[in-house]
């Protein structure tokens, strides 16, 4: 079996992997664990089809994500999902729609800032 085949058995790579930079860790004659950093493209193209390696037992093939993916786990996690953050943009939400309607003027009695009453002087 070979590298994609192994790939394609396992359900395929999500859009979010990195197929530039695969990586297969199998052990070298000593033993010892030897990363190999493998660009899946043109081989999944078609364009270099014997560039795929036969994957061997006890090989380990790790799949990593790509950086748009990478930075939108961070945004899931510590903005999104975030209790403290969430408060945040909630607040930021709400007082953002309240300044666009006090800018409409459809605010009863509020001119900017939010906490000035208007006086017949406005």
């Amino acid at each position: 079996m070979t590298l994609y085949q192994a790939l394609q058995r396992a359900g395929g790579l999500l859009e979010t992997a990195h197929r530039k930079q695969i990586i297969l860790i199998r052990k070298d004659p000593d033993g010892r664990p030897v990363g190999h950093v493998i660009d899946i493209r043109p081989i999944q193209s078609g364009k270099n089809p014997s560039a795929d390696l036969p994957v061997r037992p006890l090989d380990i093939v790790f799949v990593p994500r790509s950086k748009i993916a990478q930075v939108d786990l961070f945004v899931k996690q510590y903005i999104r999902d975030c209790p403290v953050c969430g408060r945040i943009l909630r607040r930021f939400r709400a007082g953002a729609g309240v300044w666009r309607k006090q800018r409409q003027g459809n605010l009863q009695g509020r001119s900017a800032p939010l906490d000035r009453q208007r006086t017949p002087a406005d």
